[in-house]
């Protein structure tokens, strides 16, 4: 028991405490509380050596198990003895019979549902080279995109991403944009994997679709796409600088992406993508750099909004009629009774080469025909634009003087050559005949040993060298990626 007096423990049968002398007076309930507390001390520590030891045998048993194990399951070796074996007679199989009619899998699709629905098919063999050869390429531009498209692999980063940079361009030290439009990242990619989606590359390989070697390249630039979307609102990128055009472009590869492998995931990113252009088309049609609330409407950005809508609704996506039609009321009041095409709403009547070009192609995407009005206008103006291609102006191009770069930057616009090449393959006859031979022939001559192509025009030197690659391989693909 304890002293009262100091609170030590006191030995049984001790009057007086040990330790300060007091003198206890015991009771009987005391003694009696003392002797079961040190009863419940004793059978505790009793307690605690029975579970030591139990825990000691277990780790023992397992251990002595694991040994075990490792034993009967160690590498097996062979000693050198051969088993001996029985010849077993040959066996005859009967014919089959043929199925009374053919066999039907339940599951060779969902078995909810409709089939994924698949777009683009003229982009796959044989029907790529069908159309490629009667419609004016040749197996020089087949050579051509084949190249362009492996340098385009060679660049992409890890993330699935292209980089925007212009350092292998021919450029002046100031005529390197890129510092200032990084934000356009989004944007150079979707171009990157739209050279490979207009060649009708994917990662699916099913019955039907020729097993792609970019499968993986397809594969990791959508899924840099679909990392970049607002799962939200839809928009692909960041709102950062002109970021309409990145999310034009995204929108579009998306929606091929899907039309060509009909992948659910990929086709809800399209529609999610698609779905916030068109909740951010302008009263008069068109679409602007951002998505910020005003009238201006920019032709140039328009155009990718535009395909990346078309894409969709051929891809399978509900498009409204309503949104085409905004659109083309657009082009058609951006251009005036000469057939000039206003950069934006401002309604500057400078004649701009470029939306020439995406006027006519657009106007004709649309629906219009070549004959619709102020079309001819518009295609007359673009013809006195062909470009002069200088065949020095190659690899191994060196300026002469400073007429030299600006009339190779003039001439040398993949930008202006893909609305250009496209209107006219779409309105036909004797113009396209010659901007063919010319664009064509341009191409082939311009393309470095490496399958990249470097212009140092203005938007070049802003988008760098995969921009400008990937819009000139486009522009060779023109024979059979829209159709």
């Amino acid at each position: 028991m304890d002293c009262p007096n100091c609170g030590m423990n006191i030995p049984i049968r001790r009057s007086y405490c040990p330790h300060c002398g007091y003198k206890v007076e015991v009771q009987f309930d005391q003694i009696a509380a003392s002797v079961h507390a040190d009863a419940a001390v004793r059978k505790r520590q009793q307690i605690e050596l029975y579970l030591k030891f139990a825990l000691a045998v277990a780790i023992l048993a397992g251990v002595a198990i694991w040994c075990v194990n490792d034993y009967f399951e160690g590498q097996v070796r062979f000693d050198g003895e051969l088993t001996p074996y029985v010849q077993a007679p040959p066996a005859t199989v009967p014919p089959l019979k043929p199925p009374a009619s053919a066999y039907h899998d339940p599951f060779r699709f969902r078995p909810f549902g409709e089939a994924p629905v698949r777009g683009f098919g003229h982009r796959q063999e044989p029907f790529r080279s069908q159309l490629r050869n009667a419609n004016g390429g040749d197996a020089n531009t087949d050579r051509a995109v084949s190249q362009a498209l492996a340098f385009l692999s060679r660049k992409q980063n890890v993330d699935g991403s292209w980089p925007v940079a212009a350092r292998e361009l021919p450029l002046e030290k100031d005529q390197d944009k890129t510092g200032s439009t990084q934000w356009g990242r989004v944007g150079v990619s979707a171009l990157a994997l739209l050279a490979f989606l207009g060649d009708g590359h994917s990662w699916v390989s099913d019955a039907g679709i020729e097993r792609s070697k970019y499968r993986d390249t397809v594969r990791k630039g959508v899924a840099f796409l679909l990392g970049e979307q607002d799962k939200n609102s839809g928009l692909v990128g960041p709102k950062e600088g002109n970021f309409m055009y990145n999310h034009g472009m995204a929108a579009l590869a998306l929606a091929e992406a899907y039309g060509i492998t009909g992948d659910p995931v990929v086709g809800e990113a399209a529609s999610k993508a698609v779905g916030y252009s068109l909740r951010f088309q302008r009263e008069k049609g068109g679409w602007d750099y951002t998505d910020r609330a005003g009238q201006r409407v920019d032709s140039s950005v328009t155009a990718w909004h535009v395909q990346a809508i078309l894409a969709a609704r051929q891809a399978g996506i509900h498009v409204p009629q309503a949104a085409l039609d905004k659109a083309k009321k657009w082009f058609l009041d951006a251009t005036d009774d000469r057939g000039v095409v206003a950069y934006d709403s401002n309604f500057d009547r400078q004649i701009f080469p470029s939306m020439l070009g995406v006027s006519l192609m657009v106007r004709q995407m649309l629906g219009e025909h070549i004959t619709a009005p102020r079309m001819r206008d518009t295609r007359e103006k673009l013809n006195a634009f062909l470009p002069k291609i200088d065949k020095a102006w190659g690899e191994s191009w060196k300026a002469k003087d400073k007429q030299d770069i600006e009339k190779r930057a003039i001439a040398f616009d993949p930008y202006r050559w893909y609305f250009a090449i496209y209107g006219q393959f779409m309105a036909g006859g004797t113009d396209w005949a010659e901007w063919n031979n010319i664009i064509k022939d341009a191409l082939l001559t311009l393309q470095c040993k490496d399958g990249s192509f470097r212009p140092n025009d203005e938007w070049s030197r802003h988008g760098g060298i995969v921009y400008s690659t990937a819009l000139c391989t486009l522009c060779l693909q023109v024979y059979y990626r829209n159709m």
